[in-house]
């Protein structure tokens, strides 16, 4: 006779054991009552069949059915074949009628032939791969309990050309480590079998040099073993192995190595992503030589949209360079060796050329590119008034064509962090051009003015950091005293934001962020859906930082928050910077560095997905990986805590800093590298070779996604080169400092190939990314590694072979000054740098690209009916036409900074044009001629004389 029981499901929330598993599906999970692509067991890849799960029940009883919740895996497996058995005595034996073998689409539900009395319950697959999502066990006569289900759509995984190794068990940072930094090592074992030890061995000396312990642990991902190896410094290149299980290649421990990141990133990748005429280094799949960018609006007209740096993988580019400007000029201040040309300084007015062509003469953001126009290109058909990069829109309230980028609800957060570049600009290098940087400063102080009329009193978010960071720069910039009792008062509003109570439950308790808005009533979201979802109620101070706000802003966070570091730098005997110290550490310690303690990675938060924060423990939520990826938030963190332990003095921040470098190198549960050039296993771009999707040394990608919305572990998707991404990426390149080169010597600009990725050489050749200048002008080359240490005097610049070089070549200073000869066709020179002694040597070629040459005269005449007519001189050399430039004068509510194109001529003798607009006095004209052959551009030549209109 059968005992009746009380209890349903035998097997809910019981003692399980497995074959293997792999993270985060552990075992545990398939008994948890809880069915979604998360809570789910699945065996590891790893480990051979058959494949084994069992349940232990609290004491043993009548069991007369189960039913089981299977997860479709995407493989050949997924028609189920497996065999239930129960544990009596030493052996295991089939329960009768517990064989299980056809497809199924709905839970499999077996009644036993005969009710077994057990404890010990188990799945055994016998030729399969299977996830059980959820296994239940019923006593005899029980109705079958159905599990709770989440709901969530699941994301599909999206594997074009991920062509990396995805069996790396062994995790280190495939780059490497400073001697005297933390270094650990974690194993992805499957839970088959558990490891003692592991090895670091040296490649050079071709042994084993050390062996430390392992233990395992249960984390956020899952379940991993750990070991340590900080103890051993010596510098060398090594792997580390485990049993059968290495790292992937070598890594080097090694001193300065990790400033080899700052050159990739700070000259190297945002050299090659410069887009524009004149750009020298790169090559962005593009039919023609030079790109000569316009934009066309609705009503049918072209504009000029200025220089910049390349975003995402598509060309497109916004005002973000604004903030690149800033980080750039940040980047100065650390002093960084290798900037001996004021290549910096460069990056600064190229940047700051693109983000004025966008600004509006009042400031205020006034242009943006519709980044879903049909002919976006891949390419350009090099012809001026084409409008090439698409279509201009109100890039505030063309919200949908700007892909949320810029949106009403977060205005005045876009007008403010966009200000910042040229502010940092104008503080840092004023003496270098003051009647350019004057014009700059005018239009940001009437940028700052107009946003205060537009959002006065500003709005209690989180965006008050960058407006506390204005203002205070404008104090310095003006010494009114206005600015700086504003940036004081609003930085305090700023932390009136921080969460001061602790949420969480007994496994993690967290505080310290900053709150979305002060007011819920002020919520701009309030009634309506935002492209990322809410998770708690709009009173409540668990909502994240990440969710709930348009895409610019989260894109943004946390690089804003550094507003706070600036105003201790510009004020650091206000009365309130213990307030503010106090805030970052708060942040940092308590919020940032208490998460990142719940996985042995030390990764931090970032952003919320659609569905809500996915990780929820108590009154704390959070979540790691997002469903479009994007997760470069995360380095942003690890600069922001590195930023913070320097300046406080708390080598635990520090470290933390650092693992978010080893996290991007390859020390993930996926064992992926996410930054090109310092990482080994690496994929290549998901385009096709002839596309823009190159592996730009030093770029970072938008890194890895969750596959789900209820899942939070790493998954590969897909690759893009986001300008916010890498803004993260030179802000954490800026804190790690680079003081001494860790390769031999290099010069710069050089020739580039894209950096070595895990990709067939078939399918993705690594493209070269070319050099070329203009005959006639001069550019500044610079040298770094060992030139460094030994002292301009020790090193020669030769052209061709020839020290300082020939007329026919160009002619090269002791600086690395090089002028480019004139020439009537491209041209192919060699430009080096080598030691006197004979001990190094560094080489590139250059393309010399023929262009006008020769002063031209310009001269203005205001016509009778208020017309203006320009004529000017024939330019000498290779001449296609001419293009006419016009500078608007500084007034009380606007300010003209650059000179942008508003026409051109299509012929050599065509030497006049006509402005038929209104132009006001103070206003400035300029001609340049360029040079068109063959389907190529080949840029530019001098500027004329300026003329300014009385």
């Amino acid at each position: 006779m059968n005992p009746t029981y009380s209890k349903a499901n035998l097997a809910l929330n019981q003692s399980v054991a497995a074959s293997s598993f792999q993270n985060p599906y552990l075992p545990s999970k398939a008994v948890s009552g809880l069915i979604s692509e998360a809570e789910r067991w699945l065996p590891s890849r790893h480990h051979a069949g058959p494949h084994w799960f069992v349940v232990e029940l609290q004491h043993a009883g009548w069991i007369g059915s189960a039913v089981l919740h299977f997860w479709r895996t995407g493989s050949p497996d997924d028609g189920v074949r497996f065999q239930l058995e129960y544990e009596a005595g030493e052996q295991w034996l089939p329960i009768p009628g517990g064989f299980h073998s056809r497809e199924y689409s709905k839970p499999v539900t077996l009644e036993f032939h005969e009710a077994v009395f057990a404890r010990k319950v188990r799945i055994l697959f016998r030729d399969a791969w299977l996830s059980l999502s959820e296994f239940q066990l019923y006593p005899p006569g029980t109705a079958y309990e159905a599990p709770r289900s989440s709901g969530e759509p699941v994301l599909e995984q999206v594997r074009k050309n991920a062509d990396f190794d995805p069996n790396v068990k062994v995790l280190v940072s495939q780059f490497g480590y400073h001697p005297e930094h933390k270094k650990k090592v974690v194993y992805l074992y499957d839970g088959s079998t558990n490891a003692d030890t592991f090895e670091l061995f040296d490649v050079t000396k071709n042994r084993v040099v050390y062996m430390g312990r392992l233990k395992t642990v249960e984390d956020d991902f899952g379940r991993v073993q750990t070991g340590d190896f900080t103890d051993w410094t010596d510098e060398g290149e090594y792997f580390i192995r485990i049993g059968n299980d290495r790292s992937y290649r070598t890594f080097r421990i090694q001193t300065d190595l990790w400033g080899e990141y700052q050159r990739l990133i700070a000259l190297q990748y945002f050299g090659a992503r410069r887009v524009g005429e004149d750009s020298i280094v790169g090559d962005y799949g593009d039919t023609i030589a030079v790109r000569w960018d316009d934009a066309k609006s609705a009503d049918g007209s072209y504009r000029y949209i200025g220089k910049g740096f390349a975003d995402g993988d598509d060309l497109r580019r916004f005002a973000n360079a604004s903030l690149l400007v800033a980080q750039y000029c940040m980047l100065k201040h650390t002093e960084p060796y290798w900037d001996s040309s004021d290549w910096i300084y460069d990056q600064v007015r190229w940047g700051l050329d693109g983000v004025l062509s966008f600004l509006g003469k009042d400031g205020l953001l006034k242009h943006g590119l519709h980044i879903r126009t049909p002919d976006i290109h891949y390419g350009t058909d090099g012809l001026f008034e084409s409008g090439d990069e698409g279509l201009l829109i109100d890039p505030i309230r063309d919200q949908e064509e700007n892909a949320y980028e810029y949106s009403v609800i977060n205005e005045e957060v876009i007008h403010t962090s966009l200000l910042l570049g040229p502010a940092e600009a104008c503080l840092l290098y004023y003496d270098k051009d003051p009647e350019f940087f004057e014009r700059v400063k005018q239009l940001v102080i009437r940028g700052c003015r107009n946003i205060q009329r537009r959002f006065g009193p500003y709005p209690h978010k989180y965006s008050l950091s960058a407006w506390a960071w204005l203002n205070a720069l404008l104090y310095r910039m003006t010494g009114e005293d206005h600015y700086r009792e504003t940036a004081v008062a609003e930085a305090n509003r700023f932390i009136g934001l921080q969460v001061t109570e602790w949420h969480g439950d007994a496994e993690v308790q967290a505080k310290g962020w900053y709150r979305y808005i002060a007011h819920p009533e002020l919520d701009p979201w309030a009634g309506t859906t935002p492209r990322y979802g809410k998770f708690s109620a709009l009173d409540s101070e668990t909502r994240s930082p990440w969710g709930e706000k348009p895409e610019q802003e989260i894109m943004i966070i946390p690089w804003i928050y550094q507003g706070l570091f600036r105003l201790l730098d510009l004020f650091p005997a206000a009365p309130s910077a213990e307030r503010w110290s106090a805030s970052i550490q708060v942040y940092v310690r308590d919020y940032l560095q208490a998460i990142s303690k719940q996985n042995v990675y030390g990764l931090t938060p970032m952003k919320v997905g659609r569905n809500g924060l996915i990780r929820q423990k108590g009154t704390l939520s959070y979540q790691y990986h997002g469903e479009i990826g994007r997760m470069f938030h995360q380095l942003a963190n690890g600069a922001l805590m590195m930023k913070a332990g320097k300046r406080f003095g708390v080598s635990s921040w520090v470290d933390a800093g650092w693992e978010h470098a080893y996290y991007f190198t390859g020390m993930n549960p996926l064992g992926v590298g996410a930054i090109y050039g310092l990482s080994s296993n690496i994929p290549s771009q998901q385009y096709l070779p002839d596309s823009v999707g190159k592996a730009y040394p030093g770029a970072v990608c938008n890194g890895f996604n969750c596959i789900s919305g209820s899942n939070d572990h790493p998954q590969f998707q897909y690759w893009e080169f986001y300008g916010y991404a890498n803004l993260a990426s030179l802000w954490f390149a800026t804190e790690l400092g680079c003081f001494r080169a860790a390769s031999g010597l290099e010069l710069w600009p050089r020739e580039l190939r894209e950096a070595q990725h895990t990709s067939s050489p078939d399918e993705h050749p690594r493209h070269r990314l070319p050099v070329r200048m203009k005959g006639g002008f001069t550019y500044r080359f610079t040298s770094w590694g060992l030139s460094a240490d030994k002292g301009d005097a020790a090193q020669e610049w030769l052209v061709n072979g020839v020290v300082g070089g020939t007329a026919e070549a160009g002619w090269i200073t002791e600086k690395g000054a090089y002028t480019a000869p004139e020439v009537s066709e491209e041209t192919i020179v060699t430009v080096a740098v080598r030691l006197k002694d004979g001990s190094a040597y560094s080489v590139t070629r250059v393309t010399i690209m023929p262009v006008p040459s020769g002063a031209i005269e310009l001269h203005a005449h205001r016509l009778a009916d208020g017309a203006i007519q320009l004529t000017w001189n024939t330019a000498h050399g290779n001449v296609s036409g001419y293009t006419i430039w016009m500078r608007t004068p500084v007034t009380e509510n606007e300010a003209g900074t650059i000179f942008e194109r508003i026409g051109f001529t299509g012929d050599k003798a065509e030497t006049n044009f006509r402005v038929a607009f209104p132009c006001a006095p103070g206003t400035q004209f300029q001609v340049r001629a360029y040079y068109r052959s063959q389907g190529k551009n080949y840029g530019y030549g001098p500027e004329s004389t300026t003329v300014t209109l009385k």
